[in-house]
């Protein structure tokens, strides 16, 4: 759940404003929390990917007969441990998110839109079913400097280190996955992942089997391919998926 704000973080913010700023606000109260209503629902609507605490985790597991709900979160959450992160490691995945269709209204792109040709942007599927993700917004250990197929070698290496479920770590993830999710963790949390400095490779493919990947700049986030080869500044994140019926 977002966290609330305190009465000292509002009550500073009014302070931050003019005496004319405070009257209008004061005056048109009704108006500002319609408006702000229409806001929020907006972005609920392109909001693909919610955090859940791990308490929640296991409940959807549990109904929707997923093997070892506690286990499976005990074991992802050992992981977000052991890089030192310690927010959710868990997250609500709702359909119908596609880079194409909607992925502008999702959060903030590079120059506002997605800067990636409509051949590769055709390319990324749409998610199509509701899934719990297991997702830590930190770069794998020593997953940069490999080519994509050495990435997709080591991922299951990492998957076995650090004890996560076999039906876990499978791929890379996609395009419709990946980004929800690192749009979710920006607005809960107003942090980047990747930063500006690193990329992450997914398994969305461009013509001549270059790879899409991604980076989160200060002016938003940037779809680029790759040629799959050894580079020093693309990673990828270590993502387990279990689809469930809403």
């Amino acid at each position: 759940m977002p966290k609330d704000v305190s009465f000292l973080e509002i009550s500073n913010l009014f302070l931050s404003l003019n005496v004319d700023e405070r009257r209008f606000i004061i005056n048109n109260g009704v108006l500002l929390k319609s408006m702000i209503g229409n806001i929020l629902s907006e972005e609920k609507k392109y909001t693909f990917a919610t955090p859940l605490t791990d308490e929640e985790a296991v409940t959807f597991l549990h109904r929707n007969a997923c093997c070892e709900p506690s286990s499976t979160v005990s074991a992802w959450r050992s992981y977000s441990r052991s890089v030192d992160y310690n927010g959710p490691c868990c997250w609500h995945l709702r359909k119908g998110f596609s880079l194409f269709e909607n992925g502008s209204k999702t959060g903030p792109f590079c120059g506002g839109r997605v800067l990636l040709n409509k051949e590769a942007l055709h390319q990324c599927k749409e998610l199509s079913l509701p899934a719990i993700a297991f997702w830590i917004p930190v770069v794998a250990k020593s997953s940069t400097s490999r080519s994509f197929a050495e990435q997709n070698d080591y991922l299951r290496i990492l998957r076995e280190l650090n004890g996560l479920p076999e039906v876990h770590c499978l791929s890379l993830g996609s395009i419709s996955v990946i980004v929800p999710l690192v749009f979710s963790h920006f607005r809960e949390t107003g942090c980047r992942a990747p930063d500006s400095l690193l990329s992450v490779s997914t398994d969305d493919k461009y013509s001549r089997g270059r790879v899409v990947t991604i980076t989160f700049e200060k002016s938003g986030l940037r779809c680029n391919v790759w040629d799959g080869n050894r580079d020093d500044n693309v990673g990828f994140f270590l993502l387990g998926l279990n689809p469930i019926d809403s």
